[in-house]
């Protein structure tokens, strides 16, 4: 499962570094997507708020 985590990297060698309206996303290099798309969303469950990655190819 993709991993999705706030802050950036220590190390940012191994991450291609993307940012949009001023939020910064590091992507590990090599990541591949089902339709050469990455999304996020935000997912909502009672008092809890995550940040999914959509689009990952697994395996």
């Amino acid at each position: 499962m993709p991993l999705v985590s706030t802050g950036g990297p220590e190390d940012t060698r191994g991450f291609d570094r993307y940012e949009v309206d001023g939020i910064k996303v590091f992507v590990q290099k090599g990541i591949t997507t089902a339709d050469g798309v990455l999304k996020f969303r935000l997912r909502r469950f009672l008092f809890f708020t995550d940040i999914e990655a959509v689009g990952v190819k697994v395996i």
